[in-house]
């Protein structure tokens, strides 16, 4: 068995949105067993209940609080006061996933850290996850150049390749912008509709002159019974 410094919860203010939160001080040794996971402190319980407290105060701007205070709850592993796992503990406490968890969290950080602005979670999170501007239009230029290449090159299978294509096109689609992607994907799907409709439609016209055939051989076959049956009585 090893120990470490852990760090007990304090109440303080938030820089940025002035509402209370807790902040960890340093404070007794936590001990970590040999297989490496570390047991919830004997006060797992009270640190939990002041992290949850200073969430369910949480007014505008709710994502930045219960970021924080979530990063801290999956850090201290305090949630192990009540459920064995993060996971379980955002589903059955607060009705959301670990990953909802852990984008409020990133979104937390990004604010508190001075790498995002915004007034909402949305904004914040886009801002952490759109390149630079130069970036972004470069890879939307490659981008639009693989789907044009993809349109007219005739000789490469699509279906053959599909799986190598769509893993080689994902990275360069994750820096553009995504509207770019879909509103490009939105128009190829209105074509290829638009293609398919027309096929079908071409495909009545061909069976209407399958059928026109049809009718002139059977118009054909009669003409000639008629004519053998008149041969016939003439005979």
């Amino acid at each position: 068995m090893t120990s470490f410094r852990v760090y007990q919860p304090a109440r303080t203010v938030c820089s940025v949105c002035g509402k209370g939160i807790v902040v960890l001080k340093r404070g007794y040794d936590r001990v970590v067993s040999a297989s490496g996971r570390t047991p919830p402190p004997a006060d797992a319980a009270a640190i939990l209940a002041a992290h949850e407290a200073v969430i369910q105060e949480a007014g505008e701007r709710f994502f930045v609080v219960a970021g924080a205070e979530l990063d801290a709850i999956r850090t201290d592993r305090s949630y192990r006061a009540t459920h064995p796992t993060f996971e379980a503990y955002c589903r059955e406490r607060w009705g959301f996933s670990s990953s909802r968890a852990r984008q409020m969290i990133r979104a937390a950080k990004a604010v508190t850290s001075g790498n995002a602005s915004g007034k909402t979670e949305r904004e914040i999170r886009r801002a952490i996850s759109s390149p630079p501007e130069p970036e972004r239009e470069k890879a939307e230029s490659q981008f639009l150049e693989a789907i044009r290449q993809l349109r007219h090159n005739e000789e490469y299978s699509l279906d053959a390749h599909a799986e190598t294509v769509a893993r080689n096109l994902a990275p360069i689609a994750a820096r553009a912008d995504p509207r770019l992607v879909a509103k490009t994907y939105g128009k190829l799907r209105a074509e290829a509709d638009k293609a398919r409709r027309d096929a079908e439609r071409l495909a009545s016209i061909l069976t209407i002159f399958d059928r026109m055939e049809e009718q002139e051989e059977k118009a054909e076959r009669q003409r000639r019974r008629e004519e053998y049956e008149r041969t016939r009585g003439e005979g």
